[in-house]
């Protein structure tokens, strides 16, 4: 057996201990039952779980979550058929989750899982990494165990994006009553084809579409076969040849390099051999998508700054996800392959970027602490390459700024929070129902209250007029859902209803998005506020480019001044904008979406259904 470069692999598992962990990062009900239902049903699967059992000595999964969620998902039964084949722990994150920035706990949940384990165990475990939202062919982790049983180190897989509100209602009727999804890569690959991700499609070369942050490439020859070449690989399985001693980058970027030095490695490069279908949500990074084709040299501008020697080895290797047999000759093919050379010509001229201290990794863990997101509780132990000492930056910035959601006026985000806050004022300390999807807790601690439901959870509560209130808060592409319950007979609640929408950047729904506000405003009592928070923030950040621009190529000290008087003159601006324009504003019609951030909707739900 030979690996990626042709070279002889040995080392296989026969001659050692056959022991696989399974970690499985996921908290929040929503994602949970996401899980639950389409990525632990898929394990169950023939050619999975209990094949993987049968030809290994012992398998462990360890769901990396949180107190509550382990509690929520100790409750569900598929781990009682999942208990017959593997055992089941939890490596606990609750410590993690305020960072709020979904790759770096993803990535520091990996490592804690890993480190749980002692130096001399890491070497000789095979760790099979999946996400909630993965959904598994039959054959995937019986062709994982025999991949590693030829004497690779790891395993290296593509994850073929697919819409997942669309996917998800066709994968349903084939859950058995037992809780199996049991589909072959073909059958599952045709579902994927049928409903690409829009950043899939925009990431077809021929097509008319086009991404600002491409790093997979693909031709579709014709319905039943798309190609692909990628940058980055999801590390599928990986037996350490050394233990881990540090996270220097995103997992995808660092744990090969860090885990695997020898690059004895193989690829899924025919989803034949293995399928991973990833649930994405269909407006999941839609604003990078772009209407007109980028040349080569613009690609290349955005790609040298990030890509590494690993990431640039595996876009070498073509991908193919197919239906039906592939033929020995495949035209557009050719299409894709010069493309690729042609991007090679340019990333040739200019060094690889060192996945240690990766540049995207490092400028998270800074704006992270610029933030004050909590860095200094995570664990210096586990996480020696974050510097958890207290930097000044963050007590500056909190003092300049104040911390959400108590923003003073020189932040830009002042009037939008003022504008809740101010709502909401009344409540404080009374019994108040939070219902999100999302992260709250700036609100939960102004309002004194801990009991907090997801969306779907509303209709579920017994008694809801035993609240004084019930505060929402969710995104401009959550507010269809918002609406339906809002709307619906069943909603028994007569008391007063805030909602705060955060409005994402511009995204396809947008038109629908005011379509379900206007029906919203159309109810009798309902009052709906705004302030320009987008407006202030383009100010804000403007001021601070032009001064930034000027001094940034004199040295790191005059960086330093640079950036403080970009932010202090920016700030000034912002609280001069604050200061002459009005406080809020009610509308009843259209509003000027281009300025609006967020807007806070009150509404008085015995009025609202006309009782």
């Amino acid at each position: 057996m030979t690996d990626h470069k042709g070279n002889v692999v040995s080392n296989s598992l026969s001659e050692q201990s056959k022991k696989f962990k399974i970690l499985i990062p996921v908290w929040g009900e929503v994602y949970i039952d996401r899980l639950v239902k389409f990525t632990l049903s898929s394990m169950l699967a023939s050619g999975n779980l209990k094949a993987l059992r049968d030809k290994c000595d012992s398998v462990e999964i360890v769901f990396i979550t949180t107190k509550f969620s382990k509690c929520y998902i100790n409750k569900q039964d598929i781990l009682k058929q999942l208990n017959q084949y593997a055992s089941i722990s939890h490596c606990l994150i609750d410590d993690l989750l305020p960072i709020n920035y979904y790759g770096v706990i993803l990535t520091l949940g990996y490592e804690r899982a890993i480190m749980q384990d002692s130096p001399e165990t890491q070497v000789q475990t095979n760790y099979i990494f999946l996400n909630a939202d993965f959904v598994m062919s039959n054959n995937l982790l019986s062709t994982i165990v025999d991949k590693m049983d030829d004497g690779f180190s790891a395993i290296l897989s593509p994850s073929l994006r697919a819409s997942a509100e669309s996917v998800m209602h066709k994968l349903s009727p084939s859950i058995t009553n037992d809780m199996i999804l049991d589909l072959p890569p073909r059958d599952m690959v045709n579902l994927a084809l049928q409903d690409l991700h829009p950043m899939v499609i925009a990431s077809i070369i021929d097509g008319k579409l086009d991404t600002t942050i491409a790093h997979q490439f693909f031709v579709k020859p014709n319905a039943n076969l798309l190609i692909g070449r990628f940058f980055i690989l999801f590390m599928l399985c990986i037996k350490p040849e050394r233990p881990m001693q540090h996270v220097s980058s995103y997992c995808d970027y660092s744990f090969i390099p860090e885990l695997c030095p020898s690059s004895n490695y193989c690829v899924l490069s025919d989803s034949d051999e293995g399928f991973l279908l990833e649930l994405a949500p269909q407006e999941q990074e839609a604003e990078h998508i772009i209407f007109e084709k980028q040349s080569i040299a613009d690609v290349y501008q955005r790609m040298q700054s990030w890509v590494t020697k690993e990431q640039y080895d595996y876009s070498k290797q073509s991908i193919y996800f197919h239906t039906k047999d592939l033929s020995s000759h495949i035209p557009e093919e050719k299409i894709l392959n010069d493309r690729l050379e042609k991007l090679y010509a340019h990333l040739d001229k200019v060094p690889r970027v060192s996945h240690i201290n990766h540049p995207f990794w490092t400028s998270a863990i800074n704006f992270l602490r610029v933030k004050s997101i909590f860095i200094s509780r995570l664990d210096d132990k586990q996480n020696n390459n974050i510097e958890t000492r207290t930097s000044i930056v963050p007590k500056l910035t909190k003092i300049l700024y104040g911390a959400s959601p108590y923003f003073n006026k020189l932040h830009y985000k002042y009037q939008d929070y003022s504008v809740c806050l101010n709502q909401l004022q009344q409540y404080k300390n009374k019994a108040v129902l939070c219902v999100s999807d999302s992260n709250i807790d700036s609100f939960n601690q102004f309002l004194g209250c801990t009991h907090t439901i997801s969306s779907k959870e509303i209709l579920m509560q017994n008694d809801l007029n035993s609240f004084d209130l019930i505060f929402i808060t969710a995104t401009h592409t959550d507010i269809e859902s918002i609406a339906n319950i809002l709307l619906s007979k069943d909603m028994n609640f007569t008391g007063p209803v805030i909602m705060y929408i955060n409005l994402l950047p511009m995204r396809p729904d947008e038109f629908k998005f005011m379509a379900i506000l206007t029906k919203l405003l159309a109810l009798e009592k309902i009052h709906l506020h705004y302030a320009e928070g987008k407006l202030r923030k383009n100010i804000f950040l403007n001021f601070s480019s032009k001064i930034y621009k000027h001094l940034n190529k004199r040295g790191n000290f005059i960086k330093i001044i640079a950036h403080g008087l970009g932010f202090i003159y920016g700030s000034l601006n912002v609280l001069l904008h604050n200061i002459y324009a009005a406080n809020s504003k009610k509308v009843k019609g259209a509003i000027n979406r281009r300025d609006v951030s967020s807007i806070t909707i009150s509404i008085q739900m015995g009025q609202a259904h006309g009782q």
